[in-house]
């Protein structure tokens, strides 16, 4: 395990005016890299695909914003007993390779997955019930674009102790970009993250919108999705996506950018691509 003098330097380099990243975010962060490493080397990756924000951070892009949890599709069937017993692994793993500690504090099975609430203690020594990370495990899902493997990214330096080069299957950039786009028409979900996310892809050009609309579509239906206007749905979560947005991603980067210039562009770049599913 670092020495919490690591996360510190970290933090500092982070921090922008009076503006930076909470110490036990970054904390976070580091344990979830080795709970990924663990999964890489129990086995455990070859029967689910990493996804969400969290695979945007530690995949693809290694100065994203930070996350939380953990999110996974299995590719097999498996009970929740068996996801317990393969954490079980992992916790062993990660304690052996860096002193970490886990320790499972619950699980709950929900309509169609299993999530784990682990409890953690890391490099800044507080006690093991303080600190929680939860994963999530969804049991049905249509993939329309296939897993890919990919190395795990060590963000930062200060991540002494970390070896590199464990692989992951993971959600490939245009399968994340569909299931946060069916985010955003579930009418029950507010998570500003989703269009953060979308924003991101779009307006760095990380996949070609123009060739997904199959793709949502077919997975919107599975999901038994009936309207596909994002552009109304956008405009119905406005309000709600705008009085969360600071409260919900401030803490999770420094260069937050203005809900209204993120909203504004993202149905600009949303537009041609809504027509054509609405078609």
């Amino acid at each position: 395990m670092i020495e919490s003098r690591n996360l510190y330097r970290i933090q500092s380099g982070l921090t922008k005016g009076n503006k930076t990243i909470p110490i036990k975010t970054i904390e976070k962060d580091y344990v979830l890299s080795w709970i990924l490493i663990g999964i890489a080397m129990s086995g455990m990756q070859d029967v689910m695909s990493f996804k969400g924000g969290t695979a945007l951070k530690k995949v693809y892009f290694h100065d994203y914003r930070f996350s939380e949890d953990l999110d996974f599709t299995l590719l097999n069937s498996l009970s929740i007993d068996d996801i317990t017993g393969m954490l079980e692994s992992v916790y062993s793993i990660v304690l052996d390779a860096s002193n970490i500690k886990l320790i499972l504090s619950s699980k709950e099975i929900y309509a169609n997955g299993y999530a784990f609430f682990i409890n953690f203690s890391g490099p800044l020594g507080a006690d093991i019930t303080r600190g929680e990370i939860k994963i999530d495990f969804t049991i049905n899902e249509k993939l329309i674009n296939r897993p890919v493997v990919k190395t795990l990214l060590r963000e930062y330096d200060e991540y002494t102790d970390m070896p590199e080069g464990d692989k992951l299957k993971v959600y490939p950039l245009a399968e994340i970009f569909i299931e946060k786009y069916i985010s955003i028409l579930d009418k029950s979900r507010n998570e500003p993250r989703d269009i953060y996310d979308l924003w991101y892809l779009v307006s760095n050009e990380c996949v070609e919108i123009a060739f997904l609309g199959r793709g949502i579509k077919e997975k919107g239906m599975y999901k038994g999705l009936k309207n596909f206007d994002i552009i109304e749905m956008l405009d119905r979560k406005e309000n709600n996506y705008n009085k969360l947005w600071d409260a919900r991603l401030s803490n999770h980067m420094i260069n937050l950018p203005y809900f209204n210039k993120v909203y504004r562009e993202l149905k600009k770049y949303l537009k041609p691509l809504n027509k054509l599913i609405m078609a």
